[in-house]
């Protein structure tokens, strides 16, 4: 047993860290004095006796008769039985007072609360998550599903999350584990697999074919409860962030979350069968081959290539404009006329131009960062190349190959079904769509004429005059503008937004939606306030264009000002004021996570949006801007914001979606600061 273990038993026993030390130190010596044990703790005689004596009244350190007294530990295994009848006298006198406090709790009037209410929570930290994690499996009485790593695996079982569970096991649970796979770490992977194995009957633990993606932990509780990642503990010591993770009991996202699993789920492989694969070479009966040199890899793979003679389906692990121009050459220099190639690889801002090129001459999809890089040729050839975060191309050394016909077939069905669910590239990107759209809701000066056709006066500060770290200084030296008449003084909102357009397959029922989640800060003039505007594209007379057409918030101060400021848009008449439970919007470094749990009405009013989440996702290099714009209202709107480009991700109870980093925005920083009509600056 480890010392952290030891100190864990100590403290739930009622020892203070410095009663700890002291007893730890006594345990590890032989029997002494009081002035010896201070002298080589190097704590004051004061203090020293203050705490053998409380140690001697916990039972856990005995004294001699003599004078000066001399002092022992108790053995730590007497302390442990000391610690397991105080918890059971204590767990006597709850049974014994039982019937009497619940007499007394019904005695009390209070409202009956509602406990179906749908609801979200954000648990920060490792100790919170793993707790929480420890609650669901507890409470699990039909199925328990999680996706995470074998490293996050063994830290869950270090925390204790699977000790409690099987005292009395059903064995009719469901407990299902998809965890990724490495080729360095298999040994690792089979250690934590034993462990679990002896402490969950029949888990069921497997590797997805294609890898975790960006989804590396999700937790389902019996289609009651979901708990998932947004952001991971971030490796920047100047940021300090912690592991994010949403709880919730919404079933509309609960239905989502277990999509996505069930999907990676039907695509997996045993976790002992693919340790097996991996170290051996061997595929059951079936043989692979791990091409070590990447020179004898390179020409296996062009030859392979020249070879096809009807597909080719390619997913590209890296997002590298570089290394997707380099597979774009090969392919031109490779492939024969007549082929079908189907690639798929993470769309962005930077490399939405060569998409663009490829989209001509092949079929193009996006898929999310994270995913293995593969190559399926005629049903013929697999090759699979190894990926590392700290190498953005794709490394030949060590490719898996294999024609096993078998497996193929399998490889091409989970290609086949991944390509459904992808993204095609859109033409129009998030920020050309802006520039017909309010420039009020976004980071783009631009668009002469509004929905109503009636000019727009646009000042815009040149590019430079304003920086990401004047636009911070602005935020952290911000001071909040009493005022609970906006129509009546300057509005002054300072936070964060993230801005995504969604393509909805043909299955989800929806129009093309764009989705702004504003999150303000308590600094802001009236409050801290979650608020979304969904925007539908309509048929206006200026083209088909997105409208604003719903608006929810928390706040009842913004609740007529979002009113007035969309008095010209269907939102006008559909702004909804909810709880603070029913929406969550939460900003994480370079991660905005929105999630709602009220269906929203959209326009025309048949239409309506099932509770959902979203994660926008920023990468690459932070950019400023800063300008005025005066819509018909008479508002005056002053932004000044940092922005990054984002991916999209987008979970619906029909299906997760996940958009191109081309769909979304970012402003991390933003204040905007607004004058209502006829009240002048100062």
């Amino acid at each position: 047993m480890s010392e952290v273990a030891v100190r864990k038993i100590l403290r739930e026993f009622g020892l203070t860290e410095k009663e700890m030390d002291i007893y730890i130190f006594l345990a590890k010596q032989d029997i002494l004095k009081g002035g010896e044990i201070a002298k080589q703790t190097k704590t004051t005689k004061a203090l020293v006796y203050r705490i053998l004596r409380s140690l001697q009244a916990k039972g856990i350190v005995e004294s001699t008769v003599e004078f000066p007294a001399r002092f022992s530990a108790v053995p730590f295994e007497n302390v442990i039985d000391l610690y397991i009848k105080s918890r059971l006298n204590e767990v006597a006198r709850i049974k014994e007072d039982k019937n009497t406090l619940l007499t007394y709790w019904k005695m009390i009037d209070k409202p009956k609360s509602d406990v179906s209410v749908e609801k979200f929570a954000l648990i920060e930290g490792k100790q919170k998550i793993y707790h929480k994690q420890s609650q669901l499996f507890t409470k699990t009485k039909v199925s328990f599903s999680s996706v995470t790593t074998s490293q996050n695996l063994a830290q869950a079982d270090y925390f204790g999350v699977f000790d409690q569970r099987f005292r009395n096991q059903i064995p009719e649970i469901s407990f299902r584990f998809l965890i990724g796979a490495q080729k360095q770490n298999l040994a690792g992977m089979k250690k934590i697999f034993k462990q679990i194995a002896t402490k969950i009957p029949n888990v069921d633990v497997r590797v997805p074919e294609l890898g975790l993606g960006r989804f590396s932990q999700m937790a389902i509780r019996d289609n009651e409860e979901a708990l998932f990642q947004i952001a991971g503990e971030s490796t920047n010591s100047k940021e300090r962030k912690k592991d994010l993770f949403l709880w919730t009991n919404c079933k509309s996202l609960i239905d989502a979350f277990s999509l996505v699993f069930e999907e990676m789920w039907s695509s997996s492989t045993g976790v002992l069968t693919k340790i097996n694969e991996l170290q051996t070479g061997n595929l059951l009966t079936r043989k692979i081959q791990f091409i070590d040199d990447s020179q004898t890899a390179y020409t296996k793979y062009r030859d392979a290539l020249q070879s096809a003679r009807k597909e080719i389906i390619m997913i590209i692990s890296s997002d590298s404009p570089s290394a997707i121009a380099k597979t774009k050459q090969l392919l031109n220099n490779s492939v024969q006329k007549d082929v079908v190639v189907r690639l798929m690889f993470s769309v962005t801002s930077n490399n939405k131009d060569i998409a663009q090129e490829l989209l001509k001459k092949y079929r193009v999809r996006h898929v999310p960062v994270g995913y293995l890089g593969m190559t399926l040729i005629d049903d013929r050839h697999l090759f699979q190349f190894k990926t590392s975060d700290h190498e953005p191309e794709m490394s030949l050394e060590n490719t898996f190959y294999t024609n096993d016909y078998d497996y193929l077939i399998r490889t091409k069905k989970i290609l086949n079904d991944k390509w459904e669910h992808a993204q095609m590239p859109q033409v129009s990107t998030l920020e050309s769509i802006l520039r017909k759209v309010d420039p009020a809701l976004s980071p783009f000066p631009y668009g002469p004429l509004n929905l109503m056709g009636s000019p727009f006066v646009i000042e815009q500060i040149p590019p430079g005059t304003l920086t990401e770290k004047d636009v911070l200084q602005k935020m952290v030296a911000a001071r909040k503008i009493c005022n609970d008449n906006v129509s009546m003084a300057i509005d002054r909102r300072f936070g964060s937004i993230g801005l995504a357009v969604i393509y909805p397959p043909k299955y989800m029922k929806l129009p093309e939606i764009m989705i702004i989640a504003d999150k303000i800060e308590k600094s802001s003039s009236l409050g801290e306030e979650d608020a979304i505007i969904f925007l539908s594209k309509l048929q206006t007379t200026k083209g088909f264009v997105y409208v604003p057409v719903a608006i929810i918030g928390d706040n009842p101060k913004a609740h007529d000002f979002w009113k007035k400021m969309n008095i010209f848009t269907p939102a006008g008449q559909n702004t909804r004021l909810i709880k603070k439970d029913e929406v969550e919007i939460k900003i994480h470094g370079n991660t905005l996570f929105v999630g709602w749990t009220v269906p929203i009405s959209l326009y025309p009013p048949k239409l309506t949006l099932p509770p959902g989440c979203m994660l926008i996702e920023g990468y690459g290099d932070v950019k400023t801007t800063a300008y005025t714009v005066v819509p018909p209202s008479g508002y005056k709107i002053v932004r000044e914001e940092n922005y990054l480009d984002a991916f999209v991700t987008f979970f619906h109870p029909a299906s997760k979606y996940s958009g191109p980093g081309t769909d979304g925005y970012l402003i991390r920083d933003s204040i905007i600061t607004i004058y209502p009509p006829k009240v002048q600056d100062g």
